[in-house]
């Protein structure tokens, strides 16, 4: 219709349907979970395809351009349904699994003397204490074993 001179749309068929079912969408999103991944952005949430979850991801060396662009990796999917749905060429991809990322093991040598073996206990203690996650080794290069191999 006209209204005042400017165009008004007019809704016809299922239109109140479609805005509730992406109202509905928008609340999924603002709870980190859409339902079905179907070109609605979502920004940093998640949404499901087939049952399984997918989050927008860089993939590098490929960048979503289009609805037609092919999966970069099996994890993803194609522009058919990462195109509207992620911002900046990003796909949806399956999360990565939630890894341990403390993957650091503190190594230090050290020779036989009783200077050797004060520091080493001072470390371990500082290491213990500071709350550092990962393994602590320490290498001795000796001929025989020394106290600390023998009381620990």
């Amino acid at each position: 219709g006209v209204a005042g001179g400017l165009k008004m749309p007019v809704w016809s068929g299922d239109a109140p349907g479609v805005l509730r079912r992406k109202a509905e969408r928008a609340e999924a999103a603002m709870h980190h979970k859409v339902e079905p991944c179907v070109g609605t952005p979502i920004g940093d949430a998640a949404c499901t395809y087939q049952g399984v979850e997918y989050k927008c991801a860089v993939v590098p060396g490929f960048s979503v351009l289009s609805e037609f662009e092919a999966a970069p990796s099996d994890k993803c999917l194609g522009g058919e349904h990462s195109w509207g749905t992620c911002d900046g060429g990003m796909f949806l991809c399956k999360p990565l699994p939630v890894q341990d990322k403390t993957k650091i093991h503190t190594i230090f040598s050290v020779t036989s003397s009783r200077y050797f073996e004060w520091q080493t206990r001072y470390l371990g203690y500082n290491f213990r204490k500071s709350g550092q996650k990962g393994g602590l080794t320490r290498l001795l290069s000796a001929k025989h074993t020394d106290h600390i191999a023998t009381t620990e």
